[in-house]
């Protein structure tokens, strides 16, 4: 289930298919934050403007530091969550990837959440 809570993105279900900045780093589910040093309402543009050229991607909900987007996989039509949300106080973008339904994702959302730190860690260096 996709949101915030106290500030945060929440934690991953108990299931293996979802990672998160918010996990304890000592977790299979963890997945390190991206830092940032401009500012926050640039790495807004950053994130709308990426995953919009994305086909695979639909909005959710495109807030002030929050982003919901739900990803359909082409074959299954499976529809997971990611979320990002920015905290300009400690210069870092949270992230969680999570399957909405099944069980295992055989690292589906982990190699995602790859993909996307990488492609906004360009387009941030690129500023």
């Amino acid at each position: 289930m996709p949101g915030i809570k106290h500030g945060k993105l929440l934690k991953c279900p108990n299931s293996p298919n979802c990672v998160s900045t918010s996990e304890l780093s000592t977790s299979k589910k963890y997945v390190r934050p991206l830092p940032f040093s401009h500012s926050a309402f640039a790495l807004k543009d950053i994130i709308r403007s990426y995953f919009r050229d994305q086909t695979a991607y639909t909005k959710v909900h495109e807030g002030e530091f929050y982003f919901h987007y739900e990803f359909r996989s082409k074959i299954f039509k499976f529809v997971d969550d990611v979320e990002l949300l920015i905290s300009p106080e400690d210069q870092i973008i949270h992230i969680r990837s999570a399957s909405r339904v099944g069980y295992w994702d055989l690292g589906a959302n982990r190699r995602r959440v790859s993909h996307i730190r990488k492609d906004i860690q360009t387009k941030i260096a690129e500023l």
